[in-house]
């Protein structure tokens, strides 16, 4: 049976092997981003700290940095943990998809589990290089979100995110349906509405999951 890492997967390959379709927008990506979250003043000063932060360092930080020091604490600012559902960072993820085992590690999983994760949400990964390079992020999110649709058969959408250096893409995906937004800018306002989206992920899940119960 072939068996390929997350990070060996294009965007294309994904397209291509399973399927999957591009579309230029879906009703879970709609509803995602046109949430109306409320930001607070002290919510809104941090993310104007981590702005400028963003604004003089991410052209000459690695993924590390990037990591640690601008996708962590917006992250971490949105208080995206409850009692069910917790968010991981650096886990495995694995799953067998029409024959084809996919496996890798995950930058961060929004999932149900207390210790780890069982059920998966949403998918990030972030990354410093532009999207033609070596690595691939969004084939890498999409690949990712397959796997965990595959392991929650429930037929839910599932959310998304990749980032590269100052720039954060949002998608969803439905069946074999996926949808992208533009980028948004975490050196401009931009960030408001990053954090927006994050934040809003918790309401999402908990319908999730009190639909379920």
């Amino acid at each position: 049976m072939e068996q390929k890492k997350f990070s060996r997967w294009t965007a294309d390959a994904v397209e291509t092997t399973f399927a999957l379709r591009q579309q230029q927008t879906l009703p879970s990506l709609l509803s995602w981003l046109q949430a109306k979250v409320s930001i607070s003043e002290s919510e809104y000063q941090t993310l104007q700290d981590i702005r400028e932060q963003v604004r003089q360092h991410v052209s000459d930080w690695n993924e590390e940095e990037l990591k640690i020091k601008c996708v962590g604490p917006i992250v971490m600012l949105a208080k995206l943990d409850g009692e069910r559902y917790h968010t991981f960072f650096e886990r495995e993820l694995a799953a067998e998809i029409n024959g084809i085992k996919v496996n890798g590690t995950v930058d961060l999983l929004l999932a149900e589990g207390r210790r780890a994760p069982h059920k998966t949400y949403f998918s990030l990964h972030e990354y410093k290089k532009e999207r033609h390079s070596a690595n691939d992020p969004l084939g890498q999110v999409l690949i990712a979100l397959l796997a965990a649709q595959t392991l929650n058969k429930d037929g839910q959408p599932l959310y998304g995110c990749y980032v590269v250096g100052r720039n954060w893409f949002f998608l969803t995906l439905e069946g074999k349906e996926y949808a992208e937004s533009l980028a948004f800018d975490a050196t401009q306002d931009d960030i408001t509405d990053i954090f927006r989206f994050l934040k809003h992920l918790k309401t999402i899940v908990e319908e999730r999951i009190n639909t379920t119960t």
